[in-house]
């Protein structure tokens, strides 16, 4: 096997195996050069990637490698054009001035195959999504997912689809998101989705598919799919707070808050792990502070306050930073039906939806 590519192609290629399917030691990446250009596989049982590159072959053939040495040798090499060939068990890269080696594993082409879940099906039935949509949706509910190991439910982004629309929900038990957007033809898909498998994935993505076990992404050089999990999501409509259902809401610029919240939380020094914001809103003005037993720091901003005379509430601050970015728009409402059940919050655009379960203090 021999050919020719440009290495910045191929090391990004070697990259995206070894980050989305080539998380393992021992992963291993089938190099396949044939009429059409080069192809890399990799993956395991959980998921897969497949990356096509242009190249000049000048010998077919193909090599079994390590997919995380791929991506380092490759990353390592000047950019510009590369030679990539196969000899005496090894594949080595070569430019001018440089070249690297690296041992071939003893397994065959098959054997990478069979390991690997058939996307065939699913990805016949892939639909084009508009431009940075997948990643929107990734993105927004990353955040949202649990980090607790002993629940992988919760670990997953619940993605679901259908008339034209796709959906995703994240929680973490202590907050919740729901997101969507209009993705024509999307299919039917109600998946559990693993969130940091999606959020890698969806960098650069174009088009979306599932089956019953499979969910897909893909742009026009690479296909990665991923195992869905099995379990129940939970059903968000029982915390999740709608306009119709708050008996208080407060309008209030985003972004003054944010930088508010940002500012007191670089003050807070103790060793506590999560740092508590406390809002006291009053019918035009919103009190922000950051109080504790050496330090007392607060700001006051515009709002306006409806449904009470005034309104107290505290939050973990990332919890409450993490919701607020989900939004664009310049001003966001909080809704609250009592102080200590989940608070929502909306830009009032309609197609994300977040809700936070404040402190008891």
């Amino acid at each position: 096997m021999r050919f020719l590519i440009d290495n910045a192609a191929f090391a990004q290629a070697a990259r995206h195996i070894a980050q989305i399917a080539g998380r393992e030691d021992d992963s291993p990446v089938l190099v396949e050069a044939g009429p059409k250009g080069v192809t890399l596989l990799g993956g395991g049982w959980k998921q897969v990637s497949r990356v096509h590159c242009r190249a000049q072959v000048l010998d077919e053939g193909h090599v079994v490698v390590n997919a995380l040495w791929l991506a380092g040798i490759a990353s390592s090499m000047p950019n510009g054009e590369v030679t990539v060939r196969a000899e005496d068990a090894r594949l080595r890269l070569e430019s001018d001035g440089a070249k690297a080696l690296m041992a071939l594993m003893d397994r065959s082409a098959d054997d990478v195959r069979s390991r690997l879940p058939d996307m065939s099906a699913a990805e016949a039935g892939m639909v084009d999504a508009p431009d940075g949509v997948l990643e929107e949706l990734a993105a927004l509910a990353a955040p949202f997912c649990s980090r607790d190991l002993n629940s992988p439910v919760l670990q997953a982004t619940h993605v679901t689809g259908g008339d034209g629309l796709m959906r995703v929900e994240a929680t973490d038990k202590f907050r919740m998101l729901r997101a969507s957007h209009d993705v024509e033809g999307m299919p039917l898909v109600d998946a559990l989705v693993d969130a940091t498998w999606l959020k890698a994935a969806s960098v650069g993505a174009t088009r979306v598919g599932a089956s019953d076990r499979l969910f897909l992404l893909a742009d026009e050089n690479r296909v990665d799919a991923c195992v869905v999990m099995d379990g129940q999501y939970p059903l968000l409509d029982r915390v999740m707070v709608s306009r119709e259902q708050a008996r208080v809401t407060v309008a209030f610029d985003r972004v003054t808050l944010m930088d508010i919240i940002r500012r007191l939380k670089a003050t807070d020094y103790s060793k506590r792990s999560f740092t508590t914001i406390r809002l006291a809103v009053e019918p035009d003005r919103m009190h922000v502070s950051l109080e504790g037993e050496e330090l007392d720091n607060e700001r006051v901003m515009p709002a306006r306050l409806d449904g009470a005379a005034s309104f107290r509430l505290a939050f973990n601050a990332q919890f409450l930073l993490d919701a607020l970015a989900s939004f664009d728009g310049a001003e966001v409402t909080l809704l609250a039906t009592d102080p200590h059940k989940p608070v929502g919050f909306t830009d009032g655009q309609g197609s994300t939806s977040v809700s936070v379960v404040p402190l008891r203090v």
